[in-house]
């Protein structure tokens, strides 16, 4: 399916009536009018030129994209597995009005090389004022928020190829949006101290009621036996400290 066949019908609709409202006022008011180039689906403003650029590491500058809605763009880069870093910008051909951004999403291929993709992630955003931003595929592969995998209605693009989607959204919406990645390491942060933590308190205490008893196996050997009731007095304990302090294994 061609890539001018494909829909952001699954993006999240954060305000999306709101975000449609404002964006086409300015559409139908001034240069963002839908010209005949847009409604073939093209990036183009005309003799403004291309809204957004696309720039892989050690690859030419790519404007050609599809505009698959009124808010919504789409690039297609091949050779996903030999992009490090992209760089997403606004070209200054036609600036954004200035209540709206740019939210940016990208869609890796699958990792068995398939002909299909995977979730998409957020990124991160563009506005007037920040018209570019740097994103390292290594990272935000693994780390940016998913969305799922319902971005597009259906269709796919070329096997091995990323796809880039960009998405036209008020300045509040893509604030919160860019808020919850960031929040996002700090959350996977603390969960891994509280994982160390508990198991770390959970060894300490059964190693000091291990008793040393004759292997079954080998009689001439011994092994460290931990009863059970130890796992599950400390168990209790925990839960019941947890509920009267959800901090305190902060200071285990």
């Amino acid at each position: 399916m061609s890539l001018s066949s494909l829909s952001f019908a699954g993006l999240p609709q954060i305000h999306s009536s709101r975000r449609i409202a404002l964006f086409q006022d300015d559409l139908l008011a001034d240069r963002w009018v839908l010209r005949p180039a847009l409604r073939e689906g093209r990036c183009s403003m005309m003799s403004e030129g291309p809204v957004f650029g696309v720039i892989a590491a050690g690859r030419a500058v790519q404007t050609d994209c599809t505009r698959v809605s009124a808010t919504e763009f789409l690039f297609e880069l091949p050779e996903a597995s030999s992009i490090n870093h992209i760089v997403v910008f606004l070209t200054g051909a036609v600036p954004l009005p200035i209540e709206l951004g740019a939210s940016v999403y990208a869609r890796w291929p699958q990792l068995d090389g398939g002909d299909g993709h995977g979730d998409w992630h957020f990124l991160g955003g563009l506005t007037n004022s920040k018209p570019s931003a740097m994103f390292r595929f290594g990272q935000v592969n693994h780390q940016g928020a998913s969305v799922g995998n319902s971005m597009f209605i259906s269709g796919s693009a070329t096997a091995g190829s990323v796809l880039i989607g960009i998405q036209i959204i008020s300045i509040a919406d893509l604030e919160r949006t860019v808020s919850d990645l960031d929040t996002a390491p700090r959350k996977e942060s603390t969960m891994s101290q509280f994982t160390s933590k508990m198991l770390t308190n959970l060894f300490n205490h059964m190693q000091s009621y291990a008793v040393n008893m004759p292997n079954p196996n080998t009689p001439s050997t011994s092994v460290e036996v931990v009863p059970i009731r130890v796992v599950e007095e400390w168990f209790n304990k925990f839960q019941q400290r947890l509920k009267l302090n959800p901090e305190f294994w902060r200071y285990c």
